[in-house]
């Protein structure tokens, strides 16, 4: 029972070591988007421990099986490398996805989930965002280069020299009840404790401001909980085009007097955006544009609105 017993603290290292640099990716988040959040709290803290651990212990469940499961078998050294490369390197993806967010947090305003990781035309965007990403944003890829390393070299390797025993009927029976009760335990981690639903992400508002909501969470935890969550909305085909438009044809046929002024004009209408989270950080790109354009706070719904769109329909058409 010695040999298991090193198995399961080797394994409880390597989830303590995890959930460490969970806390210190956090920081970094916290400390480079200081400006879009409110003071940290103590509630904060605890609250973006539970997502962190529950976050963990649905990535790591299949690792915990691997190093707790009964039998000799998994003593043997080319086990174990495997089981540590493979280890290292999942984790590590989902620990990317964290830094990642640092800066992509800045232009959503939240944290990443599967959808918009895999939304179309996300395929040829990410490949052409990646080199502007790193020129930008160095520092970032710097960082996770030295927790990469720094995780490499932390991760606790299992003792050389074990003990050569025999393992009987009633070491069998204690190293499955070990297994069974592991895996209730991370099972609960991964439900966030005992509680009547799993924790959601919205259950992040629990803990803090709504403001601090992003900080609270963690990536690979949204990304997890959105993987089989369906956002595309089914295309219902009703009527045919031709009977679309004996209904309603929105092609409008203009027939001006003069050949039309070609001019290059751009109007962006943001729907269901308020005012209030302009000029905060969240939109900096848009942020650029006002300062160069008109800006309209109340949108359609302002008469100087409609005297802009109803001056440039005269210049374009020549009415």
């Amino acid at each position: 029972m010695n040999n298991y017993k090193n198995s399961i603290v080797l394994f409880l290292k390597r989830f303590f070591l995890i959930a460490v640099i969970y806390q210190f990716s956090r920081i970094l988040f916290y400390l480079i988007n200081l400006k879009l959040f409110e003071t940290i709290t103590f509630q904060n803290v605890t609250g973006g421990l539970l997502f962190d651990l529950a976050a963990i212990a649905y990535i790591n469940i299949i690792f915990l099986i691997a190093h707790l499961i009964p039998g000799d078998f998994k003593y043997k050294p080319r086990y174990q490398n495997i089981l540590k490369i493979t280890f290292y390197f999942v984790n590590l993806l989902f620990i990317a996805t964290n830094f990642i967010d640092i800066i992509y947090y800045r232009f959503t305003g939240r944290r990443s989930t599967f959808s918009m990781i895999t939304a179309k035309g996300m395929e040829q965007e990410a490949l052409g965002l990646i080199p502007s990403f790193l020129k930008e944003f160095w520092y970032i890829f710097v960082l996770f280069l030295i927790v990469s390393i720094l995780l490499w070299k932390l991760i606790p390797n299992l003792r050389t020299h074990l003990i050569h025993e025999k393992t009987t009927r009633k070491d069998y029976y204690k190293q499955f009840a070990y297994f069974i009760l592991s895996l209730v335990i991370i099972l609960l981690l991964g439900r966030g404790g005992i509680r009547k639903k799993p924790i959601k992400i919205v259950d992040a508002a629990e803990y803090g401001a709504l403001n601090n909501s992003g900080l609270v969470l963690n990536t690979p935890f949204c990304i997890l909980k959105t993987v089989f969550k369906k956002e595309d909305i089914d295309k219902a085909n009703y009527y045919n085009e031709k009977e679309l438009i004996s209904i309603y044809n929105p092609v409008i046929s203009l027939n001006p007097s003069q050949p039309a002024i070609k001019k290059n004009v751009v109007i962006l209408i943001l729907e269901s955006f308020g005012n209030e989270n302009v000029g905060r950080g969240q939109t900096p790109f848009l942020d650029s544009l006002i300062t160069k354009s008109y800006y309209f706070k109340m949108g359609l719904q302002t008469e100087k609105f409609q005297l802009m769109l109803f001056h440039l329909y005269s210049l374009v058409f020549q009415v």
